[in-house]
C-alpha cells in the first residue's frame, strides 16, 4: 500500500492537517515545519510532484579567504557564476577573510545569519566549536575544499587531498628516484595541506626503495640548512606568494616541479618545461555542487547530487 498523508505526518511528526496544507501548498505553515513535511515525503517516496517548502527566500553565506590565489580566485569565480544562475529563492553572500586573521572565522560562521554557511577554512578547536553551535540551532553547514571532518557539517566537497599527494608521488617517483624532495605548502592547519603533504610522503615510501628525505616548506619560508642542498623534486601542494615566487630559489638544483592547481602562471610554466605536471581540484565543480545541495536541503529541487569527493585530473602540458 502507497503511504499516504498519515505515514508523513508520523515520520514528520505533524499532524495530518499540517501535512495536508504544505502538500496542497496553503498558507499557515512554516518554512522550517513545511521543510520537515517535504523532506518525510520524499523519504516515503511520495511519487507527486513536492511544492517548495517556503515562500522566502534562502540565504547562504559563502566564507572564504580573500586571498587572490589562483585557486581562490577561481571559487570566487565559480560563486558569482552560482549567483547568477541559482533559483530566485536562493541568495548566496560571500563573506571574506584575511587568511593571516583566519582566527575570525569562527566569529564569521556564528554571526552568519544565514539559512546555511558554505565554508573554506583551517581546522582548529574554534572552528569545530562554531560550526557545532550553528548546526545544532539548525543550520546546515558545507566544508569546501579543505575538510573538517570532526563536525556535524551537513558535507565535505572537495577533492581527496591525500589521494592527490599520492598521484604526486607516483608522478615524481619516475621522473626521479633520489635525492632530496622540497615539499611546499601554504598553511598545515588547513587539512587539506596537512593531507597532501601526508600522502606525498606516504607515496614516495612506497614507490620507492631507496632512503628518502623530504623537507616540509610551510607558508614559503625555506627549511633551515637547505639553502645550498640539491633538491630533486620540488611539490608545491599550495603556495601563498605565486608559483614563480615560490619555486625560483630551487629551479636550477631542482629538475622535477610537480604542482596544483591550473592557472595561466600555471600553464605557461608548464609549456616552458619549468612545471612538469599539475593536479587540478576542479574549483567550479566544488561551488556548483555545495550550491546544488543546499538547493535540494531547502526543498528547492527534488533531488540532492551526490555529496564528498569531487574528482581532481592530472595535466601536462600536451592537455592543457
Amino acid at each position: 500500500m502507497k503511504p499516504g498523508l498519515n505515514e508523513v505526518a508520523k515520520l514528520a511528526g505533524v499532524g495530518i492537517a499540517t501535512v495536508d496544507r504544505v502538500l496542497n501548498e496553503r498558507a499557515n505553515v512554516s518554512p522550517k515545519t513545511a521543510l520537515k513535511v517535504i523532506e518525510a515525503a520524499r523519504q516515503l517516496g511520495i511519487s507527486r510532484t513536492l511544492p517548495s517548502p517556503h515562500r522566502r527566500l534562502f540565504r547562504v553565506k559563502v566564507i572564504m579567504p580573500s586571498q587572490r590565489t589562483p585557486l581562490l580566485l577561481r571559487l570566487a569565480r565559480a560563486f558569482e557564476s552560482q549567483i547568477a544562475q541559482t533559483t530566485k529563492s536562493l541568495v548566496i553572500e560571500r563573506v571574506l577573510f584575511d587568511e593571516r586573521q583566519a582566527e575570525a572565522v569562527p566569529s564569521l560562521i556564528r554571526a552568519a545569519k544565514a539559512d546555511a554557511v558554505i565554508v573554506y577554512g583551517p581546522e582548529t578547536n574554534q572552528m569545530i566549536d562554531a560550526i557545532a553551535s550553528v548546526t545544532s540551532s539548525g543550520t546546515p553547514v558545507i566544508t569546501l575544499g579543505s575538510d573538517l571532518p570532526t563536525t556535524p557539517r551537513l558535507a565535505y566537497v572537495g577533492i581527496d587531498h591525500y589521494r592527490a599527494g599520492r598521484a604526486a608521488a607516483f608522478f615524481m617517483s619516475r621522473m626521479v628516484n633520489r635525492g632530496i624532495y622540497l615539499a611546499v605548502c601554504s598553511n598545515l592547519k588547513y587539512r587539506a595541506d596537512a593531507s597532501r603533504i601526508s600522502g606525498f610522503r606516504d607515496g614516495l615510501k612506497a614507490e620507492l626503495s631507496s632512503p628518502i628525505h623530504v623537507e616540509i616548506m610551510e607558508g614559503d619560508e625555506c627549511p633551515k640548512g637547505m639553502s645550498k642542498d640539491p633538491v630533486s623534486g620540488i611539490y608545491v601542494a599550495g603556495s601563498k606568494n605565486g608559483l614563480a615566487h615560490t619555486v625560483a630559489p630551487w629551479l636550477a638544483r631542482a629538475p622535477i616541479v610537480i604542482v596544483h592547481d591550473l592557472s595561466d602562471e600555471v600553464r605557461q610554466m608548464m609549456k616552458t618545461g619549468v612545471v612538469a605536471l599539475a593536479i587540478d581540484q576542479n574549483p567550479e565543480e566544488q561551488a556548483s555542487r555545495s550550491v546544488a545541495l543546499l538547493l535540494a536541503r531547502f526543498g528547492l529541487t527534488a533531488h540532492a547530487p551526490e555529496a564528498g569527493i569531487v574528482s581532481f585530473t592530472v595535466h601536462t602540458k600536451y592537455n592543457i
